[in-house]
C-alpha cells in the first residue's frame, strides 16, 4: 500500500496518483517539477534533468520536506508470500523456504523484490552446492602436492647427477683425445632440467605457482635422467600437481 502525502489515504501498492485526492504519489517530498517539461527534480538541483530548463528556487516547506524524507528510514520491503501448502515463507525464484524479513535470498542468492542477483558469480563446490566466501574452510589440505614436489626434488637430483656425470665425462674423453658426441652440451642441459625440477618441488611443497610447477614436471620428463627414472618421477609428479590443482594459488 502507498500511502498519500496530501491527504493521508492509503491506495494501491502500483497507484501512481491518489485515489482521492489525485495527488502525484511518484512525486518525491521536497522535489520540484520542472515548469517546462514536467520532470521531477530534486530540490538542490538548478536546472532541470530533462530540458536543461531553469528551476524556480525552492520554497521553505520543500526544503524541510527533502530533509525530513532524507532523515528518515526506508520502509520495511514487503514480507515474501508465504507458500500455498505449508504456509512458511518461500523464494519465489527458488521457491526454498526462508525467513520471515529475508531480503536476499540465501540460496539463489536473488533480490526477493527485483530477483537480481547479488552476486555476478556464484561459487561452488564440485557436487553443486554454493560455497561461502566469508566462511573458513574446512576442507584438509592432501597431501598430493607436498607427495608431487618430492618426486620432483628426487627428479631433479637424478638430473643433476645424471648432468654431472656428463660433464665429467666429457672431460675425461677431453683429456685422451676423443672426439665424439659432446656430452658436455647434454650435461648442461640435464643440470638445467635439474635446477628447475628442484625448484619446481619446493613450489608444489609450498603449494605456489602452479603454471611453473606443471613446468617443471615437464623439464624433469626431458631430462631422461638416469634410464627414465628422471622421466617416471616427472610424469606421476605432473599427474599429481594436475589433480591438486585447487589446492595451489598464486604467489
Amino acid at each position: 500500500m502507498v500511502v498519500c502525502l496530501r491527504c493521508g489515504k492509503e491506495n494501491d501498492a502500483d497507484a501512481k496518483f491518489c485515489n482521492f485526492c489525485g495527488k502525484d504519489l511518484t512525486e518525491k517530498p521536497g522535489a520540484r517539477k520542472c515548469p517546462k517539461c514536467g520532470t521531477t527534480n530534486p530540490v538542490h538541483v538548478v536546472f532541470c534533468g530533462t530540458c536543461g530548463a531553469d528551476l524556480p528556487p525552492a520554497t521553505t516547506q520543500q526544503i524541510v520536506a527533502d530533509k525530513e524524507a532524507a532523515a528518515s528510514p526506508p520502509p520495511p520491503p514487503p514480507p515474501p508470500p508465504p507458500d500455498a501448502t505449508t504456509g512458511v515463507p518461500v523464494c519465489q525464484w527458488c521457491k526454498k523456504p526462508i525467513g520471515p524479513y529475508t531480503r536476499v535470498c540465501q540460496y539463489c542468492h536473488r533480490d526477493l523484490i527485483t530477483g537480481v542477483m547479488t552476486v555476478t558469480e556464484i561459487p561452488q563446490y564440485a557436487d553443486g552446492t554454493y560455497r561461502d566466501e566469508y566462511a573458513i574452510e574446512s576442507h584438509p589440505a592432501s597431501a598430493t602436492p607436498s607427495f608431487a614436489g618430492v618426486l620432483l626434488i628426487l627428479a631433479g637430483l637424478a638430473a643433476f647427477g645424471q648432468g654431472a656425470v656428463y660433464l665429467v665425462a666429457q672431460e675425461v674423453a677431453s683429456d685422451v683425445g676423443y672426439i665424439g658426441v659432446d656430452l658436455g652440451c647434454c650435461g648442461g642441459l640435464d643440470i638445467l632440467f635439474g635446477i628447475a625440477a628442484l625448484v619446481g618441488g619446493i613450489f608444489a611443497i609450498g603449494r605456489v605457482h602452479y603454471v611453473f610447477t606443471l613446468l617443471a614436471c615437464i623439464c624433469a620428463i626431458l631430462s631422461l635422467a638416469f634410464l627414465f627414472v628422471g622421466p617416471l618421477l616427472g610424469f606421476i609428479a605432473i599427474l599429481l600437481v594436475a589433480v591438486s590443482k585447487e589446492e595451489f594459488r598464486e604467489g
